[in-house]
């Protein structure tokens, strides 16, 4: 079911307020619904056929929405709008719906519709304002923040909104400002103010106020000394500060956290250890802590360059000389940069395993401003990671057609997920075609609720089953 804290504060206030007189069978089922008797509600039926009222049918609508029956739920709603037009809240309901529908364009006319009718509510604000992130109208999302805050009884997290859209945007000064606000309504002992903490650390860093960064970490990690995401940032801010000492403190720190298996998620395998912007695209770059056996290649560190929609621009890797190494002297690596199905190897520019970090970043800076000479290159890179039988997968992140994971089979797909997020939930699978080729997309749900879709592309074996 649908997290009830989402829904429920000052839920019967607002559904009293607006919904007008109530009759017996509305009060029957509203405790129904207070009971969470939610299939009960949705079985119901008046005797002598006679219709139910627009506050019954939004209540059924609320039972179907908690047991994530979003179609049948926004059938419910519609049907108590077309009995009573003038109910704010029953529009916002819509709205939500329309949201987990993922039709964010439909929901933003359901929340106008609310705010039409009850300006005043914050909570329509916000809902508005999310939507339009989900679009990423960040300037119309900021907006309906902005307006909720200055609203009586607007939740306090609404800063945080703020906070994290300035981020969006880049203004991460302002982003700071709006979390330092956010902080004044939270006790120092609420996860909330450590979420506040954490992300003010992060506008610092991005703001390039790497001393106060730091010092923001620091006091973060002494509270949560094992979220390692933290330190992996701290990491990156003492590399800013060439406080090598203490990166390599933290680094054992992590290494260690790794050979524990404490480590989840993307920090599986690998941390990021710096993020920076190159012609107004972010750059991620990972060092993995064993070497990835990735395309038939051994890979140390890799670098995302990610433009504005967060779509993958190219990868710039760390790849080992495997013909030319071996257990008596030290390794080398060459960084290659994958783009457009192209690999180019840049031979001049070798590494050790004692780079120093701040030699590799100006390589990379000068390969993606065409300042340096490839010496080597290859077309037809995936066709060739395949031909090797490899599983090669352009951004391997799975988040969308772009960047799909080339699955072998479906047993290799559930295997991908299991290996990578061991601990979320199946729920259903698709057969989608993008551009002419096949894809499955495989949806699962997380221990909060939160639905996630990867994207497999499977042309190298639904070919071969038609």
């Amino acid at each position: 079911m649908k997290p009830l804290a989402t829904l429920f504060i000052s839920f019967l206030f607002l559904v009293n307020n607006c919904l007008g007189q109530i009759n017996k069978t509305d009060q029957k089922i509203e405790q129904y619904y207070i009971d969470n008797k939610f299939y009960k509600i949705l079985s119901f039926k008046q005797r002598n056929n006679t219709e139910l009222s627009a506050r019954s049918l939004f209540y059924k609508g609320m039972s179907a929405f908690m047991l994530k029956h979003d179609a049948e739920a926004l059938a419910f709603y519609n049907a108590s709008i077309s009995k009573d037009n003038q109910v704010s809240i029953t529009h916002y309901q819509r709205g939500i719906t329309l949201v987990f529908l993922k039709d964010n364009h439909k929901a933003i006319e359901a929340f106008n519709k609310a705010i039409a009718l009850d300006p005043k509510e914050p909570k329509y604000h916000i809902v508005r304002g999310d939507a339009f992130l989900k679009k990423h109208s960040l300037d119309s999302a900021l907006l309906n923040y902005q307006t909720a805050s200055k609203l009586p009884n607007c939740s306090p997290s609404v800063f945080m909104d703020i906070g994290y859209t300035y981020g969006e945007l880049g203004l991460y000064e302002k982003s700071r400002s709006a979390y330092a606000t956010a902080l004044k309504y939270f006790q120092p002992n609420t996860k909330e103010y450590d979420n506040i903490n954490y992300n003010i650390g992060f506008a610092q860093q991005m703001n390039e106020d790497y001393m106060d960064a730091k010092a923001t970490y620091e006091l973060y990690l002494l509270k949560h000394p094992n979220d390692f995401g933290a330190m992996a940032k701290l990491i990156q801010i003492n590399y800013e500060l060439n406080n090598i000492e203490t990166v390599t403190y933290l680094q054992k720190k992590l290494y260690s956290a790794y050979g524990n298996k404490q480590l989840r998620g993307e920090m599986r395998d690998k941390y990021c250890i710096d993020q920076f912007y190159w012609n107004n695209h972010l750059v991620f770059g990972y060092e993995y802590f064993e070497n990835s056996h990735t395309n038939s290649v051994e890979v140390s560190h890799i670098f995302q360059i990610i433009d504005k929609n967060e779509n993958l621009i190219c990868e710039l890797q760390l790849e080992l000389d495997s013909l030319n190494n071996n257990s008596e002297k030290e390794n080398t690596y060459y960084l290659c940069i994958v783009k457009d199905d192209l690999h180019q190897k840049f031979g001049k520019l070798p590494f050790n395993d004692n780079f120093d970090y701040s030699v590799l970043k100006s390589a990379i800076i000068n390969i993606l401003n065409d300042e340096a000479e490839p010496t080597e290159e290859l077309e037809g890179y995936a066709e060739w990671c395949r031909y090797l039988n490899k599983d090669y997968h352009f951004g391997y992140d799975g988040s969308s057609f772009v960047n799909a994971v080339v699955a072998s089979s479906v047993p290799f797909e559930f295997g991908w997920i299991k290996e990578n997020f061991p601990e979320i939930n199946y729920k259903s699978q698709a057969l989608f075609f993008h551009e002419g080729k096949p894809f499955d997309i495989l949806v699962f749900e997380d221990e909060d609720g939160k639905r996630l879709e990867f994207y497999f592309d499977i042309s190298a074996f639904h070919e071969r089953e038609k």
